[in-house]
């Protein structure tokens, strides 16, 4: 009988228990979408997943990626039929990228927490100090402990346009959570590398050069195989990454890049190889285009470069030697 009775006191305290705890709500903290400046104060509201009415106390609670409290709010609070709480935080006390907001509301009848990770991009464009910068990709740990080391920035590769979110946020995680700085690098590689870039197809980067190489073996008096691809001058190209370029700075600049990396390792051919060449339409179109605006007539050229050029009717290159790159070229055509 003891047993048994008290068994049920037991189970009338359970249920007299169940009876004034209240069980944890589902509310949300939300911030301005994005990235947010450290330039001041950012709204903060508290949105509880009811309407309701009571006094009671709303705490908030800031840290950061490196482990600190940055600020502790605690208000009282008194509700009218209302779902939300308004408050504010100073992004200027913020030190790293990676932040926490963690907030708990008490009132009759309600316990409510929420919370909500941010980004707080950093205080300036640019930088005012030596950079030493990995260009070699990692993972969070390698980069906090190249951090301790005195790395400062890091190399992110192919975020080039409107780069998706559920892309963009996997790719910079890893020198967010370090709290470094990063560049976007090749954002036209396609343009400026072609001679010396890697793709799937063709894992050697110089492959497209060494072809040129080789047609130029075969056949030195075949103009095209002097035709850059894409020609710099070629005014669908030049339309094409500079929209590219457009897309990849709007989406990319909440975050505050170091800078913006056109092309790794760019070349008129392969890198400082000596033979830029381009005698592509587009190229010669613009090179004309140039003459006039510089000077009256050919006579008036050949002094200022110091060379007598043969005026071409066709519009062709000049005659070069053979080997393996042109010892003289020669164009210069003004009509």
């Amino acid at each position: 009988m003891k047993v048994a009775g008290r068994h049920r006191l037991e189970v009338l305290l359970a249920v007299a228990l169940s009876a004034i705890v209240t069980p944890a709500a589902a509310d949300t903290l939300v911030l301005p979408a994005g990235v947010l400046p450290r330039s001041g104060p950012v709204p903060v509201v508290y949105q509880l997943d009811a309407q309701l009415t009571g006094t009671g106390r709303l705490s908030l609670e800031w840290t950061d990626g490196a482990g600190r409290v940055v600020e502790q709010i605690s208000m009282p609070v008194a509700l009218v039929g209302q779902d939300r709480v308004e408050l504010s935080i100073d992004l200027r006390r913020a030190v790293v990228a990676r932040n926490t907001l963690r907030g708990r509301i008490a009132l009759p009848g309600h316990d409510g927490q929420a919370q909500v990770d941010f980004v707080a991009a950093p205080p300036a464009s640019g930088w005012a100090e030596y950079q030493v910068i990995m260009w070699q990709s990692g993972s969070a740990a390698r980069y906090a402990a190249l951090k301790r080391l005195g790395i400062t920035a890091a190399t992110l590769t192919g975020l080039r346009g409107d780069v998706p979110e559920q892309e963009l946020r996997p790719r910079i995680a890893a020198p967010l959570d370090a709290d470094l700085r990063w560049y976007p690098e090749n954002i036209a590689t396609d343009f400026y590398s072609p001679y010396h870039r890697y793709t799937p197809d063709h894992p050697d980067v110089t492959w497209l050069w060494l072809e040129t190489l080789r047609r130029f073996r075969i056949d030195p008096a075949d103009p095209a195989v002097l035709h850059r691809d894409p020609s710099l001058s070629d005014p669908v190209w030049l339309d094409r990454t500079a929209e590219r370029l457009r897309q990849t700075v709007t989406r990319l600049r909440p975050f505050r890049p170091l800078f913006y990396n056109l092309a790794d390792e760019p070349g008129i051919a392969d890198l400082a190889a000596f033979w830029d060449f381009d005698f592509s339409p587009p190229a010669l179109t613009a090179f004309r285009q140039h003459l006039r605006s510089q000077y009256a007539s050919l006579g008036h050229a050949e002094p200022a470069v110091g060379h007598r050029f043969r005026q071409l009717g066709n519009g062709a290159a000049g005659n070069h030697a053979g080997g393996d790159r042109p010892q003289r070229r020669e164009f210069f055509r003004l009509g």
